[in-house]
């Protein structure tokens, strides 16, 4: 069944189990400001198995089988684990599987654990196909894509990503 991505603040600590085959193609409820490279603000939807990941740290967790397939003409940012986080931490989690975004819009991004934002990515293994479709042929739009993340501030320690990105 396909999962509705929630926000999230607080731990939670896989204790090294896995969620298998999560597929995600909503976005969820919330909005948050993001920039591009260019330092313009957008109002952003996010996908993941998080929408929002705010104060919150998401640890021991591994999904496999996950995909995530978003069309959305309009700003959006799609990771595995979250679409967005805020001084967050994500460390010791495992990723396998694709993320997928097709868009429109001025800005946008695919990200192997993070869509955007800052905090912290420890210790993380992600094996991922990434995959980001522009429709607007019109405009010159600001794409993201990354292994560890799309866009944003993250620090980023002792991970191993493996990417295959079109």
């Amino acid at each position: 069944q396909d999962w509705m991505p929630v926000d999230f603040s607080g731990t939670l600590d896989g204790n090294g189990k896995a969620i298998m085959n999560l597929t995600i193609t909503k976005t969820g409820e919330s909005t948050r400001t993001t920039i591009d490279g260019n330092w313009k603000e957008y109002d952003t939807h996010f996908a993941g198995l998080f929408c929002v990941a705010e104060n919150a740290t998401i640890a021991n967790l591994t999904l496999l089988g996950v995909n995530v397939d978003v069309a959305l003409d309009d700003n959006t940012y799609v990771g595995t684990i979250a679409g967005y986080m805020a001084d967050s931490t994500i460390e010791n989690c495992t990723v396998e599987g694709t993320a997928k975004l097709t868009s429109s819009c001025k800005s946008f991004g695919v990200g192997g654990i993070l869509g955007y934002g800052k905090g912290r990515i420890n210790s993380c293994t992600a094996d991922v196909t990434l995959i980001c479709i522009d429709t607007d042929k019109e405009w010159k739009d600001e794409q993201f894509m990354g292994g560890a993340y799309a866009n944003g501030y993250p620090d980023v320690t002792n991970c191993t990503i493996n990417i295959r990105g079109y």
